[in-house]
């Protein structure tokens, strides 16, 4: 059993997240020959390097990007990614939208004129009546267990990129309303055992890298396997069985 630290609980993006929400989770796909034309949001944005190398530019700075890598974008930080090679690049994805800000509108992600909308426009389009995602109420279910390949993509762009939302925009802002990001843990654990969890003030959200289990959380018990997303509420010990890597989320949610 290991475990890395990626982003601490007593850290600069503790602070910057505060009294913001969580925004949403997700993954996303780009082809060799296709690219994220360059965007900006009112929210911290965290990409994790699933499968493939990729050329990532955020504001001045430009690098490659390989599996196992994890990505922060500042808010309102204008970014961009294309594949390097012959390979598709894989990113698990999360973002935290800033205090006070309106909801994001991402129809335009990797457009063409994606650059050019200002946050205030996108926050007015997804005001929209148009709009189809709607805030869940605040009390969240104590487990719940997704896939992003269990659905169509809920974008795609210029045939080359394609965005799968675990959890939509908008659907956990009111229940995460006022909290903050306090850390991002990996989590690798081999075979035999179990690995209890204790109960945490946080809602927990779970990516599966690798491997295949399960996590129980009281008399709840689901299947996991690759791209399994686990979302626990806050209060809500749980534990994990069989070979697993996992990346943890824990964003703490204010009473």
């Amino acid at each position: 059993m290991s475990a890395a630290t990626l982003i601490p609980a007593a850290g600069p993006l503790a602070d910057a997240t505060a009294g913001g929400h969580l925004e949403l989770v997700s993954q996303f796909e780009v082809l060799p020959g296709g690219h994220v034309n360059p965007h900006s949001h009112p929210t911290h944005e965290f990409y994790l390097v699933r499968s493939g190398r990729g050329l990532m530019t955020v504001g001045e700075r430009a690098w490659e990007i390989v599996p196992g890598d994890l990505v922060t974008i500042p808010s309102e930080v204008v970014h961009s990614l294309e594949p390097v090679g012959d390979e598709p690049i894989r990113c698990f994805c999360f973002a935290v939208g800033d205090a006070g800000a309106g909801p994001v509108d991402y129809g335009t992600d990797g457009t063409e004129d994606a650059s050019g909308l200002a946050s205030a426009d996108r926050s007015a389009l997804a005001d929209s009546p148009d709009s189809p995602v709607e805030s869940a109420p605040a009390t969240l279910p104590p487990l719940q267990v997704r896939n992003p390949r269990d659905h169509e993509p809920a974008m795609e762009h210029l045939g080359t990129v394609a965005v799968w939302w675990t959890v939509p925009p908008r659907e956990l802002r009111d229940a995460t309303l006022g909290g903050r990001l306090t850390a991002v843990t990996r989590h690798d654990w081999t075979a035999g055992g179990k690995r209890d969890i204790p109960a945490s003030p946080a809602l927990r959200v779970y990516c599966v890298l690798d491997g295949v289990g399960e996590v129980v959380a009281g008399d709840r018990r689901r299947a996991l396997g690759d791209d399994d997303v686990v979302l626990l509420a806050p209060g809500v010990a749980h534990r994990f069985d069989g070979p697993l890597s996992l990346i943890a989320i824990d964003y703490e949610v204010t009473a």
